[in-house]
């Protein structure tokens, strides 16, 4: 979608929303499969088409509304049934929905795009609520998409959005995960990250040496007196 370079408040909120249904460009990066973890995605239908493109799923993909089991049977937990997913689910979950943008104002007049965007986060940050999701909202979801992560106990893939992909990362570090990056600085499309516990990096160099590569010959040979299988 190509942004015009300003707008009045009307004309902003109204870009925000076809933002949120336009179409993705072509992923050019590395593809595989989930390897059996369980994917969620937001509701936004973005994250759907990047699972789709990612993974290469060639036709529709089953979408299960995580939110709506949740409210019939609780938090999912980890059985050794349902230890090796189906790698054609997705899991959906407004959880891990983008942080909404509003105008921070009402007006006619054309203000640059720049500054509505960085007006609207000032207000997100401030817990005003003209926006429609304050920071504490966001951060009491990045806690409880954690929740149930942590109480299902198993690996698994997330696709989600930038400004909230800042606040979950925040919320797992505080949960004692460690974050590895394949960028710096600001969170880019496509951009993978991945967070483990803690309890599982050796401590010597900067990745999770109990996962596979990369880590650091320490790690690794902690990993084998644990029996867990390493890529050298």
């Amino acid at each position: 979608m190509s942004w015009e370079k300003s707008y009045d408040s009307k004309g902003f909120d109204e870009a925000q929303a076809k933002y949120d249904i336009s179409p993705l460009l072509d992923y050019s990066g590395r593809t595989g499969s989930p390897e059996g973890y369980k994917v969620y995605i937001s509701k936004l239908q973005r994250t759907y088409d990047t699972a789709k493109q990612v993974f290469q799923y060639s036709s529709p993909v089953t979408v299960i509304d995580l939110d709506k089991e949740i409210l019939e049977k609780g938090f999912p937990t980890r059985t050794d049934k349902d230890s090796i997913e189906v790698t054609d689910k997705l899991y959906s979950t407004a959880l891990l929905n983008e942080v909404p943008k509003r105008s921070y104002k009402d007006t006619g007049n054309m203000i640059g795009r720049s500054i509505w965007v960085a007006r609207s986060r000032i207000q997100w940050y401030l817990n005003n609520r003209r926006q429609p999701e304050i920071k504490k909202e966001t951060i009491e979801r990045a806690e409880k998409i954690v929740d149930i992560l942590e109480q299902e106990g198993r690996d698994c893939v997330l696709i989600s959005h930038e400004f909230f992909l800042y606040t979950l990362k925040g919320v797992l570090e505080k949960r004692g995960f460690l974050i590895e990056r394949s960028s710096t600085g600001r969170i880019k499309n496509w951009e993978r990250i991945r967070a483990s516990r803690r309890d599982m990096h050796c401590g010597v160099c900067g990745h999770n040496c109990l996962l596979n590569n990369p880590g650091c010959n320490v790690g690794r040979d902690a990993a084998e007196r644990q029996g867990i299988k390493i890529k050298r």
